[in-house]
């Protein structure tokens, strides 16, 4: 019986598509979907349909910021085309064209959004006896 080392590497697992990704191929793509989102905003609503449209599936944009994430120049690319569609979203739920169970969720699941906490200050604040702190020089 062999023993096999288990290992996550996409590499190691016999994924040559992993391999393919290098920074210019990944820069590439994102200039392809910038200039996209600026042609045509309206047609774009989320990550995954320009993502779609350029042949890629969805998953690939999680692969590309693990791989990256030393990488100020892609990372900051990426922020962007992120950001692009964070305001998508909120536009959507503030003007009512999205149903606002899909913007909170989507916001907090996609966007790092979390829910405001209320704190009660209401309750009893006690001093104490300020004699305590008073250097009493007799």
């Amino acid at each position: 019986m062999d023993i096999v080392k288990k290992t996550h590497s996409s590499v190691a697992m016999g994924n040559s598509y992993a391999l393919k990704w290098t920074e210019e191929k990944v820069n590439e793509k994102i200039s392809l979907m910038e200039s996209r989102l600026k042609e045509e905003p309206a047609k774009f609503n989320f990550l995954g349909t320009i993502l779609v449209d350029l042949g890629l599936y969805a998953g690939i944009w999680g692969h590309w910021k693990k791989k990256f994430k030393d990488n100020e120049e892609v990372t900051n690319r990426m922020k962007v085309i992120d950001s692009f569609f964070e305001a998508k979203i909120v536009e959507g739920g503030i003007t009512g064209k999205l149903n606002p169970t899909l913007v909170i969720f989507s916001l907090k699941n996609n966007h790092g959004w979390k829910d405001k906490k209320e704190i009660d200050l209401s309750g009893g604040l006690s001093i104490g006896n300020m004699n305590d702190f008073i250097d009493d020089e007799d």
